[in-house]
């Protein structure tokens, strides 16, 4: 039977590759599904807006399964940015050149500020299936929190499956690097259940990365097709996908520039270059370059001015031409090796010239905010410092949660250790079987082993010439994860390609050979012991399946939350309060916390004054501003910051106003102490007392909004002279006996400026009670 089916596989290869590939995707889909299911359930516990008797409560082997949920579950921070965008295009609306609700940044078409390319994905997407598989309509409860109920969940199953496409490719790529199928598939299956590869894939945020990351392994993939058999015909499949790529996301100028030195570095190291690397190049190249002069975000943020345009993709071909040169001219020796010398030499000068001429300062300004927060963790030994005066603005903002440092605890619940060993009190004891991750050490041991042992390393060299990218990664990503833990995402997928090509290293070098046996060196006697062999190609092999059981096990028992950074059940109370009244709020700026802004934008209308897709020093310049005036300044301080940037409103976050934490807006605005007349202290300890900003009432029913949130409507200058002219109009209408016309311009004044004492008397004496101030206007308090 066992012969039956080896002769089967090796008689249709292709077949069984292909359903490898689609078990690979789906296993890759299920295991994210189950997080996000196991998520959105959590999270119905938290906002508790669905009535116990209609709470449904999924099985084990359902939470696998892409399922409706009737519970609200909202995109946060920049994802909420996204599925705003993504909402309008799939109801047809598409992105305009002109977005008002972007207050001070109405002249940049939103598409030159942001990439763009996820939103089209996903809005296109669900127009798709709407037309094949209509969503039924939402209960009114549904209704409350959004318009369409199931878009968000339809939209969170699409990106999923998406970015599963990146476990099932990583199969492709070590078939093509000549990896054994078995080994394979294990590399591609260890990225479809590992917690690293799940974190930011499982619908709960729309990530950019997500769905740039299968475009980047396929150009990988497309790459070793290239090189392992070069046709031209290959090479506008490769420009395509690249092409999108760029559009989809910035940081591809950080990987494809680096894949272009690690390629130089492998020329420089003995290396040829075949045709088919040159053909892939030659594709991406100019996919790049066409990206840096018809793309609006590209243009805006001056990619033709990028290191990859200017120094790594020159050099890449300038390494090319001297190999092709030399063999040509069928250079040995000396003369050989001065060339290959020559390409560092040749990579410097190129280097300098970008940093005089093509790093001007517009493109060193979209970009300046990560540089400064990579020199203040060098600066701190990685560690933020207590005292935020220590650091810069752009440091302060950038060194957060999405771009903190590693700690053992941090990386072992991203690469999961042997959490058993927790309870040892010993420090080592402690540290090998509770906090050293189990995958990230197998790695380790094995390449330390290629330095102890010459045969393993003879099997290595071998392979090099194929290996060499995906273990440069591997090392150069987790040396950048233990600065940046969001390089999680690319260790995983690098360390599942190189990984199983390691083990296959140490497979073929535990083969039974009796001629390797060398008195020199000990450990070579076990070659003249096959049965050794065997138990040792076994205990390896052993290892690497209880590593990936050890990934599969933890990542099912290990649910992603929610970000903590949002008060779920307040921030839900707080949308539903102002799609109540969405047609007085629409297009309206809000001041308020980047978790919060953009869920009004995409829940609500309203319009935003701070983005959180921050790259623009300009977009940067509005959050700054914004925290000076509410930590350091006066009330009018941001009252003038209101009246610059458009905001009608402000959401005054208690809590997080007032934490210190090292993430904090205390932090990042640098107030080490809060000034007693500062406006963050005086909107909670005088609320009523300020003169430009007025505490609107929450609803009846909403009251659990006061808990963490207050909202303020913003009183300018024009209103209040608007307000004292129309008061004064009344007063004379009420002498004149003609009650109905002033009760109507009492309403105005009052609406106007809240806090005009004369308003409110006229508003009391013409309507028989005092005003109540709400998001649309003003209502008799009774």
């Amino acid at each position: 039977m066992k012969n039956k089916l080896s002769s089967f596989i090796s008689g249709h290869k292709r077949l069984w590759n292909t359903f490898l590939f689609l078990f690979i995707l789906l296993t890759a889909f299920a295991f994210r599904t189950y997080h996000y299911n196991t998520s959105v359930e959590m999270l119905n516990d938290i906002i508790r807006e669905v009535p116990q008797n209609e709470r449904v409560h999924r099985s084990f082997f359902e939470r696998f399964l892409p399922l409706r949920h009737n519970n609200f579950s909202p995109f946060t921070i920049e994802s909420a940015m996204m599925f705003s965008y993504s909402q309008d295009i799939a109801e047809g609306k598409g992105v305009p050149q002109r977005d008002e609700t972007l207050k001070h940044m109405e002249d940049i078409p939103p598409y030159a500020q942001m990439n763009m390319a996820l939103e089209w994905f996903l809005g296109w997407g669900w127009r798709l299936k709407q037309k094949i598989a209509p969503d039924p309509e939402g209960t009114p409860r549904e209704k409350l929190f959004q318009d369409h109920p199931y878009m968000a969940q339809w939209m969170s199953a699409q990106i999923r499956l998406w970015a599963s496409l990146t476990s099932a490719l990583i199969f492709l790529w070590l078939l093509l690097l000549k990896c054994p199928r078995k080994l394979a598939f294990c590399g591609g299956f260890l990225h479809a259940v590992a917690l690293s590869a799940i974190a930011r894939s499982t619908g709960q945020d729309l990530v950019r990365g997500e769905f740039c990351i299968p475009l980047i392994a396929m150009t990988f993939v497309l790459a070793a097709w290239c090189n392992a058999r070069a046709r031209w015909w290959k090479m506008p499949v490769i420009f395509c996908v690249v092409f999108l790529a760029f559009i989809a996301w910035d940081l591809c100028q950080m990987i494809f520039s680096a894949w272009a030195l690690v390629e130089v570095l492998r020329a420089v190291c003995g290396y040829r270059m075949k045709r088919g690397v040159l053909y892939a190049w030659i594709a991406i190249a100019a996919a790049v370059l066409l990206n840096a002069l018809v793309v609006p975000f590209n243009i805006t943020y001056g990619l033709i001015h990028a290191p990859i345009l200017w120094f790594a993709l020159p050099t890449l071909f300038c390494c090319y031409a001297l190999q092709s040169v030399s063999r040509r001219l069928n250079l040995k020796g000396g003369r050989r090796l001065a060339l290959r010398l020559a390409v560092p030499v040749l990579a410097a000068a190129l280097y300098v010239n970008w940093a005089q001429f093509g790093n001007t300062p517009e493109y060193a300004s979209n970009y300046s905010h990560f540089s400064e927060a990579m020199k203040a963790k060098i600066k701190f030994n990685n560690v933020k410092p207590a005292n935020a005066l220590l650091l810069n603005y752009d440091a302060r903002i950038m060194w957060t949660p999405s771009m903190h440092s590693a700690t053992w605890e941090i990386a072992s619940s991203f690469f999961p250790s042997l959490i058993f060993g927790r309870m040892f009190q010993f420090g080592l004891a402690r540290f090998l079987f509770g906090l050293l991750p189990v995958t990230l050490a197998l790695y380790a041991a094995l390449l330390l082993g290629l330095t102890l042992f010459r045969i393993p390393r003879t099997e290595f060299v071998k392979t090099l010439s194929r290996t060499f990218l995906p273990n440069i990664f591997t090392v150069g990503f987790i040396v950048g994860f233990i600065y940046i833990v969001r390089y999680h995402e690319f260790v995983i997928l690098f360390l599942s390609v190189s990984l199983p090509m390691l083990v296959c290293t140490y497979l073929r070098a535990f083969r039974h050979a009796p001629w390797r046996v060398d008195p020199a060196e000990a450990y070579t006697v076990v070659y003249d012991r096959p049965r050794l062999l065997k138990y040792l190609r076994r205990t390896l092999t052993g290892v690497f399946a209880f590593v990936i059981f050890w990934e599969t096990l933890l990542s099912i028992g290990t649910p992603r939350r929610y970000t903590g950074d949002v008060p779920f059940r307040e921030t839900a109370m707080l949308i539903m309060w102002f799609r109540q009244h969405r047609d007085a709020v629409a297009g309206k700026g809000v001041a308020a916390n980047f978790t919060v802004g953009p869920m009004l934008k995409a829940y609500a209308g309203t319009g935003l004054v701070m983005n959180p897709q921050f790259g623009m020093k300009r977009i940067r310049d509005a959050t700054e501003k914004y925290l000076e005036a509410m930590f350091h300044g006066s009330e009018l301080d941001l009252a003038k910051y209101c009246g610059e940037y458009g905001a009608d409103y402000v959401i005054y976050n208690k809590g997080a106003c007032f934490s210190y934490s090292i993430y904090s807006n205390r932090y990042i605005a640098g107030a080490n102490e809060i000034k007693p007349e500062s406006i963050v202290n005086l909107m909670i300890a005088e609320p009523d007392s300020l003169h430009w900003f007025y505490r609107l009432d929450v609803p009846r029913g909403l009251e659990s909004i006061n808990r963490v949130y207050t909202v303020f409507k913003v009183i300018t200058p024009e209103g209040k002279r608007e307000s004292a002219r129309i008061g004064a109009l009344g007063q004379n209408e009420l002498e004149l006996g003609r009650k109905e016309s002033a009760a109507e311009l009492a309403k105005k004044a009052v609406w106007l400026d809240p806090n005009s004492i004369g308003a409110r008397l006229l508003y009391q004496r013409t309507h028989g009670c005092l005003p109540r101030i709400t998001l649309s206007g003003v209502v008799d308090d009774r």
